[in-house]
């Protein structure tokens, strides 16, 4: 979880198995993850709330058991070159207000 103005980053990380979200950023966490596979979460993979963004690049979001990615309302992350398959619900899931920005991603 990448909270309160948090940051760091992710490479060539693994995230998986997790009960609830793979990764959950929230009130203003800016985390970079970068190559790292969201995996077999049971919520969706990558959770963006309470005004939280981050930059997601070259990641693969699959196999879990809500979205691939859920951005919320007020939220705004930057997306390139990643992939999103076999999620139970959307690969992308964007609620009113969300925002974010979707470069060469591909549903799998």
């Amino acid at each position: 979880k990448v909270y309160d103005s948090g940051r760091g980053t992710m490479l060539n990380c693994e995230v998986s198995g997790n009960k609830s979200y793979g990764v959950e950023v929230t009130t203003e966490g800016h985390p970079c993850a970068v190559h790292t596979q969201v995996e077999r979460n049971g919520a969706s993979g990558i959770l963006v709330a309470e005004l939280g963004a981050g930059d997601f690049d070259q990641c693969t979001v699959s196999n879990n058991k809500m979205h691939g990615i859920e951005i919320r309302e007020g939220c705004d992350p930057s997306v390139r070159v990643t992939s999103f398959g076999r999620n139970k619900r959307s690969g992308i899931f964007i609620a009113q207000g969300g925002r974010g920005m979707y470069e060469q991603c591909k549903m799998v």
